[in-house]
């Protein structure tokens, strides 16, 4: 029952909702989405993301921003190798 109101409350909101309410909630979706994926986060992508952020335009990081959710949708990652 919860959760059959937190998806209609979520989809009533998603065409009101403001870019930064937007965008929190991608970011909410993206943290919560990454957890269910196995494999570690290379320490080098932690730092050129931390350096990014301060380097990218704003335009630059939106683009970014799609061209990720698109690699997402077609499947376009590398797979996770267990030794």
């Amino acid at each position: 029952m919860a959760k059959d109101y937190a998806d209609r409350s979520l989809y009533n909101f998603s065409d009101k909702l403001t870019k930064r309410e937007q965008l929190f909630l991608l970011s909410s979706l993206a943290a919560r989405l990454c957890s269910y994926e196995e494999g570690e986060i290379r320490s080098s992508l932690i730092t050129a993301t931390r350096h990014a952020q301060g380097q990218l335009t704003r335009d630059e990081s939106e683009q970014l921003c799609e061209a990720l959710i698109n690699q997402i949708r077609r499947g376009c990652h590398e797979q996770v190798h267990n030794s």
